[in-house]
């Protein structure tokens, strides 16, 4: 490990690079009791992350958890050396490689999935927005649950004609617009029985912002995925086209 300062202008930069190459990490697949203490600072690390400074913060870690906002998942972590490992209440482990950690970016090896990604801090807001963002997420539920259940209200928030498209494999696009005389009642409420029948599995996904909400089927090993785009209006969440990716 080496611990240097970077000078960026007028700001000095705390820094730790970890020295292991990809090949080095992708041979440790096993973590023991007999690795020494953490040589990251735990105060450095933790903090909000995302892909840039404007968006949603992509998780956050605190001395204990590793939250996830979008999807509202909190994991328990343990710091060993330069290694994470996430535990969740279904005992699913991710194990993280920090490959550097700076007060200004964060750069993990995911080992589960052999990628390298490059996070920037958030500021000093990011608690509050993070707040923000499990309210919308909660109101955005509760509306959600009205719109699958109330015929009339669902009419009422969404954009007619409606913009359906369809993309194929070959990325061509058929796209089809849809009157409310021709509409047919959709259901977007979800429970676990999708994931596991036999035929048509899929998980929800919700992309949430302050503008925007995205309910996203994805299908589980088959070709289904259904974004719903909905966006607010004058206060209102209304869905404004469907994008039918599935194969």
């Amino acid at each position: 490990m080496v611990n240097e300062p970077i000078k960026q202008g007028k700001q000095t930069i705390s820094k730790v690079v970890i020295n292991r190459d990809i090949k080095q990490i992708k041979e440790e697949t096993n973590i023991t009791e007999e690795q020494p203490n953490a040589i990251i600072d735990t105060t450095l690390l933790q903090g909000a992350y995302g892909i840039d400074d404007l968006g949603n913060a992509v998780f956050a870690i605190d001395e204990n958890t590793f939250y996830y906002p979008d999807s509202n998942t909190k994991y328990n972590y343990i710091l060993r050396g330069d290694t994470l490992q996430l535990f969740g209440e279904d005992a699913d482990m991710e194990t993280l490689i920090i490959k550097e950690l700076t007060n200004v970016h964060l750069i993990l090896y995911n080992t589960n999935y052999q990628t390298i990604d490059t996070l920037i801090r958030r500021g000093p807001d990011t608690g509050k927005e993070i707040a923000e963002h499990d309210e919308i997420k909660e109101q955005f539920d509760l509306f959600l649950a009205k719109f699958s259940s109330d015929t009339l209200y669902q009419l009422r928030h969404v954009q007619f004609p409606l913009e359906i498209k369809n993309i194929d494999i070959e990325d061509n696009t058929e796209l089809v617009l849809v009157s409310s005389e021709q509409w047919k009642h959709l259901d977007l409420r979800y429970d676990e029985n999708m994931a596991n029948r036999e035929v048509d599995t899929y998980e929800q996904v919700l992309e949430v912002s302050s503008d925007s909400c995205i309910v996203i089927f994805k299908g589980i090993d088959n070709g289904i995925w259904i974004d719903h785009v909905f966006e607010r209006k004058n206060n209102e969440w209304i869905l404004v086209r469907l994008i039918d990716t599935s194969y």
